[in-house]
């Protein structure tokens, strides 16, 4: 099985064929059409994410420690110029920032963040959606994938090819912890790879012909493009059922989309009252409504932060 977006029904295709991403090359217009630029204000290019579809954009949670109100950040896409300027580039304002409950700001586990676009993105040659993968599908070891981003230095959209790595094997190169939700990539001689300013951004593979796969988000990684120290990115398969889960436009989701706040961690939720029972034979009155559940705790020591209107949610 390949991809599970429900939500598009086409996906991972390039208009063109042919961090800063050390050791790489600069990209064509349209041929990388899934990667997005966040910025902020007079600080410009700050980190990377990845068209999903025509309302969400996917990136790493930890761009969001620091800053984190969706007012704050603006989506360029489109264009290969770190600017976010050029013809045919757009942008769009976020409306939501949606970080992982799981997301651990010590390991980086769980790294990832969806983001609400404020206005529909309408696609064309420049502008195209990455496709998501199963659950169940293996990126095979080995296989050449690519790295995009602008980094801290780059003018222009970069591209790298890089290796997936054996999870044991990346696992005994890091003394930090490489969990199950992360994926390796890179070579053992260095020489490319992904570096600051590039996270968020998206490490494609091209599993079928002409059809390019999210395989993992640039996190972190020791150094830039240094041997022995592969990048390592937030494995997409490990975390495509939540995603989908959010992007789902279930009356739930419209309404978190509308701007609906959840309740406060431990906030009891009234639920409606049940109909009343059928009279009796003395005129019984019917039974009483049943309350609802009480709220879900909110998650601790992901952000430090309580939901709240400006803020990441972690729901």
């Amino acid at each position: 099985m390949y991809p599970i977006v429900g939500l598009i029904h086409c996906c991972g295709s390039r208009g063109t064929s042919s961090n800063r991403i050390v050791g790489g090359v600069s990209a064509m217009p349209g041929e990388w059409p899934w990667q997005v630029s966040l910025q902020m204000g007079f600080s410009g290019h700050m980190c990377g994410a990845v068209v999903v579809s025509r309302d969400w954009l996917i990136s790493a949670a930890h761009c969001f420690q620091s800053v984190n109100k969706p007012e704050n950040w603006k989506a360029h896409f489109g264009t290969v110029y770190r600017t976010g300027r050029g013809q045919g580039a757009v942008w769009r304002s976020i409306s939501r920032i949606i970080v992982h409950p799981a997301f651990n700001q010590h390991t980086l586990d769980y790294d990832v963040a969806l983001l609400a676009v404020n206005t529909s993105i309408s696609f064309s040659s420049l502008v195209q959606p990455v496709c998501l993968p199963s659950p169940t599908h293996s990126f095979s070891t080995g296989k050449n994938c690519t790295v995009t981003g602008w980094g801290y230095l780059s003018d222009v959209l970069q591209k790298g090819d890089v290796q997936i790595m054996e999870q044991s094997e990346c696992k005994r190169l890091y003394t930090w912890p490489v969990t199950r939700r992360m994926i390796c990539a890179g070579f053992k001689v260095g020489k490319v790879d992904a570096c600051q300013g590039d996270s968020g951004g998206p490490l494609v593979c091209e599993e079928s012909p002409g059809k390019w796969f999210l395989a993992g988000i640039v996190s972190w990684g020791e150094g830039c493009a240094q041997p022995n120290k592969p990048g390592v990115y937030t494995r997409v398969t490990e975390i495509s059922n939540w995603v989908l889960g959010k992007m789902s436009p279930t009356p739930t989701a419209r309404a978190r989309v509308t701007g609906t706040t959840s309740p406060r961690p431990g906030t009891p939720v009234v639920g409606p009252p049940g109909a009343a029972g059928p009279p009796g034979a003395a005129g019984t009155p019917g039974a009483a409504g049943t309350p609802g559940a009480a709220g879900t705790p909110g998650a601790v020591g992901t952000l430090g932060i309580l939901k709240a209107a400006g803020t990441p949610e972690v729901v």
